[in-house]
């Protein structure tokens, strides 16, 4: 993990995710005040932005746009609907597409490992799942609102640096991905 600079890694990515937009996609890149640094491994940053913009380009038929935000955050006391929040400082990215939107169930399992909208053989379902799990790893939190035909907007909280060379957290997280129920426990005690 290393400090970075949220703007600077949206620059630099410039390039890469209107490949991954394709030419049909604008993308809009709109940063608001000063914007603190987070700890994080900048090629899981790299993967949360493409995972989002390859999720837009699928959602909008790659004919739309892309408009990410990035600005800072205050959570003193979490709204009702997501009280799985921590109170804290964050720097929050805003991934919002033009594409055709979720219902409750898609937005439900939005998250989910090998859940895909696609149908079958069309898409493996694990991009918005691997999104998850970095922010889960990086102390983060992700969400997304939507309506059918409203598109949608992804949001991403990472944890703003501590002033005073703290150390960040060390703690990992593995996200364990099998099928078979009595398969699943044993390699999760092997894992621990």
């Amino acid at each position: 993990l290393q400090a970075l600079d949220m703007a600077r890694v949206i620059d630099e990515a410039r390039t890469t995710l209107e490949q991954v937009l394709g030419p049909g996609m604008s993308l809009r890149i709109e940063i608001a005040g000063p914007i603190p640094a987070i700890h994080a491994d900048p090629s899981q940053v790299l993967s949360v932005l493409t995972n989002l913009a390859t999720n837009a380009r699928e959602a909008t038929g790659g004919q739309g746009s892309l408009t990410i935000g990035l600005d800072s955050c205050v959570i003193d006391d979490p709204p009702l609907e997501r009280q799985w929040l921590r109170p804290g400082r964050y720097v929050r990215l805003t991934v919002a597409d033009t594409g055709v939107g979720m219902d409750a169930v898609a937005r439900a399992l939005a998250f989910h490992p090998f859940f895909s909208t696609k149908g079958l053989g069309n898409g493996r379902g694990l991009g918005l799942a691997m999104v998850y799990g970095i922010l889960k790893q990086s102390r983060g939190f992700v969400w997304v609102d939507s309506e059918p035909g409203s598109g949608a907007t992804f949001t991403v909280l990472f944890p703003a640096s501590r002033t005073g060379g703290s150390t960040p957290d060390t703690t990992e997280t593995i996200l364990l991905i099998e099928s078979d129920d009595q398969l699943r426990p044993m390699i999760a005690e092997v894992l621990h």
